[in-house]
């Protein structure tokens, strides 16, 4: 099918419970296409569908990316596992990894899961099954999943952690918006035969940055693609 755009915070339907899948049909294979082919394109790990705009229940995870033997192989890729309507049990202790995600690229942080997950799902031609994960591919098992629910790995930090990324993100936003307008403004003055110097350093610069004292620092901070 395609590659999807990934959708990255703060975009609504990452907030969003996904609806469960009733119809075992050719959309529903299309849409396990487009996961497998954006997920090879970002070089990910695992995606899950309301990452691509489709709040389904409905995740990929590629299984030797976690040492897991793939019960399901998709055509497209043999690595890659597609579940549908999964639902997971977690049980065993807690285990502290650093977690990214492709939502939220540019970001990783530690993030507490359970050693061990069971999951119930189905195949895309609505067959049942199960499958009992150890660690780490229980770990990434449970990252996709909350995804469903809309969950994201930063929802699990503190409020301090969470808040130093959500800062950076809108800023890096900003400062990206701030180029376009930039450049359209500087694109626009070119086709009227006026050269603006100023907005022409601008665009090949940046806005340019404040200078601040200089202060001394210190502090310590899973996969660029999950």
């Amino acid at each position: 099918m395609a590659n999807r755009k990934i959708l990255t915070w703060p975009h609504p339907k990452l907030r969003q419970i996904s609806i469960s899948v009733d119809s075992f049909d050719s959309d529903l294979c299309d849409l396990a296409d487009d996961l497998v082919d954006s997920l090879t394109v970002s070089l990910g790990a695992g995606l899950a569908a309301p990452q691509i705009g489709v709040n389904k229940r409905v995740i990929a995870i590629r299984c030797n990316s976690f040492g897991h033997e793939n019960p399901e192989p998709h055509e497209k890729d043999s690595n890659v596992l597609i579940m549908v309507n999964p639902v997971i049990e977690v049980s065993g202790k807690s285990v502290r990894w650093t977690e990214a995600c492709l939502s939220i690229p540019g970001h990783s942080a530690a993030v507490e899961r359970y050693e061990n997950a069971s999951v119930q799902y189905q195949t895309l031609s609505g067959v049942s099954r199960s499958i009992d994960a150890k660690w780490p591919f229980s770990g990434a098992l449970q990252h996709e999943c909350d995804h469903l629910d809309g969950v994201l790995f930063t929802f699990k930090l503190t409020y301090f952690e969470r808040s130093r990324i959500e800062k950076k993100i809108k800023k890096r936003k900003r400062e990206a918006s701030r180029a376009v307008e930039n450049y359209e403004h500087q694109m626009k003055l070119e086709r009227q035969g006026i050269y603006d110097e100023a907005a022409h350093k601008r665009m090949t610069h940046g806005v340019g940055k404040r200078k601040k004292k200089k202060t001394k620092r210190s502090g310590k901070t899973y996969g660029k693609n999950k």
